[in-house]
């Protein structure tokens, strides 16, 4: 008899506690799950917001590309300017260096000119004169 209570003591003893086992995992189970569902709202939260910044960093690399683009055009026709500028300044120093040498002879020139005017003159003169004497 002693035995039997035992018995009936443990098997009810076994059913609290699984009873008591069963109810603990229960709420065991819904913490995790509720857990899991916040890490996965989470998870999904830190996808879009990679996804955001990944399309950010793909633009800004597109951006800086363009960027690049436009410098290296700028660059070009800086190139093309700078070598007008010098072609300009070489050809204005042609063109001075041709117009202080044209003067020049034109000096020159007006100079001889002058001198045999200036010779003629005097000839003109002294056969002026000397007919003028003559008469």
């Amino acid at each position: 008899e002693t035995i039997s209570k035992l018995e009936k003591v443990v098997a009810t003893s076994r059913t609290e506690t699984r009873g008591t086992d069963s109810a603990w995992q229960s709420r065991l189970d819904s913490a995790l799950a509720e857990k899991d569902a916040v890490l996965e709202a989470r998870i999904k939260e830190m996808r879009a917001l990679l996804a955001e910044a990944s399309e950010a960093a793909s633009a800004a690399r597109l951006q800086v590309s363009q960027l690049q683009t436009e410098s290296n055009q700028r660059d070009v026709e800086l190139g093309a300017l700078r070598g007008k500028l010098e072609s300009r300044a070489v050809l204005e120093e042609h063109l001075k260096r041709d117009y202080e040498t044209s003067l020049k002879s034109l000096e020159q020139s007006y100079a001889a000119k002058v001198n045999q005017l200036e010779r003629k003159l005097d000839e003109m003169t002294k056969a002026a004169t000397a007919d003028a004497r003559a008469i």
